[in-house]
């Protein structure tokens, strides 16, 4: 996408999930790319890998250099809504932003931000234990958001902060606070 994608369906309760849709949504996996000055948006959800019910073995990539949002202010709206295992890369000019959450994951993904990504309560939350996330941090990215590496209260989280060499020095704080469940 180098255009704009908008949705503007809004989930109420008792209705389906999947009629409500996403700014971009595949349902059985696959890679949306927003190319710089490209715009998705949606609702409740900007871009979606998987479906709401059962697991998607088939996971993929979101790959965004422009601007993702979800407009919710909800309980849960989510610029990224991802199920299956992936990759979500943010690159310096990109924004991933949502209502409640920036990314939403249930299996094992990969976030690499090198731009923004922000949600009024969560820019990372993990539902589910034992996913090994990686979180890859750049010299120049920013969080707005607790960022979970695990499910939250996980004994023994497996999330993993990776902090990335740059040309610039960078610095994060936080842990604890902003950054948890990290092993």
């Amino acid at each position: 996408n180098s255009g704009i994608v908008r949705s503007t369906g809004k989930n109420s309760i008792g209705e389906n999930p999947e009629a409500v849709g996403a700014g971009i949504q595949l349902r059985n996996g696959g890679t949306i790319t927003n190319l710089a000055g490209g715009t998705i948006s949606g609702y409740w959800i900007g871009t979606q890998i998987g479906s709401f019910s059962g697991n998607n073995p088939n996971g993929g990539a979101v790959l965004n250099a422009g601007t993702i949002t979800a407009n919710d202010p909800g309980v849960s709206g989510a610029a990224i809504w991802f199920k299956g295992n992936g990759l979500i890369s943010n690159a310096a000019s990109g924004t991933i932003a949502g209502g409640p959450f920036g990314i939403v994951s249930y299996n094992t993904v990969t976030v690499a931000n090198r731009g923004r990504i922000a949600g009024d309560q969560f820019a990372v939350f993990t539902s589910a234990t034992g996913t090994n996330n990686r979180i890859i941090v750049y010299p120049g990215a920013s969080f707005a958001g607790t960022v979970l590496g695990d499910k939250a209260g996980v004994a023994a989280p497996t999330g993993v902060l990776q902090l990335a060499s740059g040309a610039a020095a960078g610095t994060i704080t936080g842990f604890g606070t902003s950054f948890q469940s990290f092993g």
